[in-house]
């Protein structure tokens, strides 16, 4: 597995320097404090994907676009996977960046666990602390995992929680996103928050009749990001916008300047099946100044 992963080095290093699609992706090292944040579920991230050159190059110029990246799905109990490729990531920044990584512990009722990770630039950010949701009530298959990330830009310090949603449940969990938002303010007394990830927002999971029922649409106090008319689904035939970004605080939504879907399809000029060999969602991300 080393010697595939090493060799996997060299191939992504001449894609991402001769590959003019690259150029698009990758995010020149900037002089000004703005900061791209994502969050990204790599569908059944593990060592199988990692064992697969092409797919690796695909991951980690989608990676080194963003300077905090959440990523979800992770299912690896040799606990190997997100280590090489965070590795991979540190080898082949053109910036000469250095890439750190939160990682939280495998979650799940069932013996399928996943587990979080944050990946981000240490020379635009750091981390002051992070926290697993205490769930009381069982609410939640995978309970959200938040970080405290401080920054340069005019939001300062602000918690970014994410989460993967169970789809079955998928309008009680979002509901019960406005008690982890309460749990953050609690903790860390500050009410500027990002919530993210993969809340199978969308199709068949939540309906439209279903919003009047989350909270976490409902109240004034957040914003989402991501709308849902939005397409977030890799897969060809289906428009459903199941992963969403929403914000609370007037520090932190008053430095957002955009958010978008990322079409790394596109971006990377790869066929369908290409993309849905790399992850069947595309990352939903903000800009921040």
């Amino acid at each position: 597995m080393g010697k595939v992963v090493g060799n996997v080095s060299l191939l992504v290093l001449l894609i991402l320097f001769i590959s003019t699609e690259s150029s698009k992706i990758i995010r020149e090292k900037r002089q000004s404090d703005d900061l791209l944040i994502g969050a990204w579920n790599i569908q059944t991230f593990g060592v199988t994907k990692m064992s697969r050159p092409e797919v690796v190059v695909s991951l980690v110029a989608v990676i080194l676009r963003y300077d905090v990246l959440l990523i979800q799905e992770i299912r690896d109990a040799s606990f190997t996977a997100i280590f090489q490729l965070l590795d991979e990531v540190n080898r082949n920044d053109p910036t000469g960046d250095e890439w750190a990584m939160e990682l939280s512990d495998r979650l799940g009722r069932s013996t399928s666990k996943e587990q979080y990770a944050y990946f981000y630039r240490v020379s635009l950010v750091s981390i002051d602390g992070d926290d697993q949701y205490p769930e009381s009530r069982d609410e939640f298959e995978r309970p959200p995992y938040t970080v405290r990330l401080r920054t340069s830009t005019s939001a300062g310090t602000f918690s970014f929680g994410g989460i993967h949603v169970k789809p079955g449940d998928a309008v009680a969990e979002i509901d019960g996103l406005a008690d982890v938002y309460d749990h953050v303010v609690g903790v860390t007394g500050d009410s500027n928050v990002l919530l993210g990830g993969d809340f199978n927002a969308g199709c068949s999971y939540v309906r439209p009749g279903d919003w009047e029922f989350i909270r976490l649409r409902t109240q004034s106090r957040f914003t989402w990001l991501i709308g849902d008319d939005a397409d977030t689904n890799v897969a060809q035939g289906s428009q459903c916008a199941y992963d969403r970004l929403v914000v609370s605080g007037s520090r932190l939504l008053g430095a957002v300047r955009s958010a978008n879907v990322y079409r790394f399809d596109d971006a990377l000029g790869l066929s369908n099946s290409e993309a849905m060999a790399v992850s069947d969602h595309y990352p939903v991300e903000m800009e921040i100044v």
